[in-house]
């Protein structure tokens, strides 16, 4: 809760790329994995060889983007580290490209196992 904290004791335009990415990432988290978890608990993957060492298919297997959502924690919170390492005064703006990237990512991913 130490993103929470931050937002309420120093208000959103004071808050690092660093922090939002936590903040972010714990939401998209909770989100994506819990839409894709739910969508996974009711379909079978497909049978036959997938990806190396996974065995994951990219169409109609909805382990890759319920994987997206769960890790989002961890991706999240790493492009608002590098954002403000590199970025400067853009850290935000290239935290909101990367996030909505990830979600456009997990979108696909999961409109992919459903068709």
């Amino acid at each position: 809760m130490v993103g929470l904290g931050n937002l309420k004791r120093r208000g959103p335009d004071q808050l690092s790329a660093t922090t939002w990415g936590v903040i972010m990432g714990l939401l998209l988290t909770f989100v994506l994995s819990t839409v894709s978890g739910f969508l996974l608990g009711g379909k079978q993957p497909p049978a036959g060889e997938g990806l190396p060492i996974v065995g994951w298919h990219l169409y109609k297997d909805i382990r890759p983007s319920h994987f997206l959502g769960v890790h989002a924690q961890q991706f999240i919170p790493l492009v608002g580290i590098v954002a403000d390492r590199f970025l400067g005064s853009y850290a935000t703006l290239a935290l909101a490209a990367g996030s909505s990237l990830y979600v456009v990512a997990w979108g696909l991913l999961t409109r992919a196992s459903l068709s």
